[in-house]
């Protein structure tokens, strides 16, 4: 029998990547985000990635809900406070606020690539994830130190 897993809403059948249950559609990209985040986040990128071990990332930027031409019907309405995303359908893409300030879109910044790194440990099988809110305390705690080192 093959084993069957899932893990914030993507399922495997084996090792194969089978169902992703949550796509990034709700998504309105912009290619404008707040001028010092694209900033911040163009610095602190390469040296996060160095740090988490990830190869490639495109960050992408996405319009407030209630924001833009589409306001309402394609902003990411389940959590209009959301400040960034990162799925496991495609953990080599950062989705970040774009009307976020510098030292909040490289924190956003910290704890989503905190989050893609453990998806691609967890879909290689180099290492489980973190159950619930112990990755999300996880991913808090560096997207913090990233915030703290722009500070000091």
């Amino acid at each position: 029998m093959i084993e069957r897993r899932t893990y914030m809403g993507l399922t495997w059948m084996g090792d194969q990547l089978w169902m992703v249950a949550d796509p990034l559609t709700r998504f309105v990209e912009t290619s404008e985000p707040c001028a010092a985040a694209a900033v911040a986040v163009e610095a602190v990128l390469p040296e996060l990635r160095k740090d988490l071990g990830l190869d490639k990332v495109a960050v992408k930027w996405f319009l407030p809900s209630g924001s833009g031409p589409t306001a309402g019907r394609h902003s990411f309405e389940a959590d209009p406070g959301l400040q960034g995303k990162c799925h496991g359908s495609e953990p080599d893409v950062v989705w970040i606020r774009s009307d976020l300030d510098a030292l909040d879109a490289a924190e956003v910044l910290g704890h989503e690539l905190r989050h893609s790194a453990d998806f691609k440990r967890f879909v290689d099988g180099t290492a489980e994830m973190p159950e619930g809110a112990d990755g999300e305390a996880q991913a808090l705690a560096y997207g913090h130190s990233v915030r703290q080192a722009l500070l000091d």
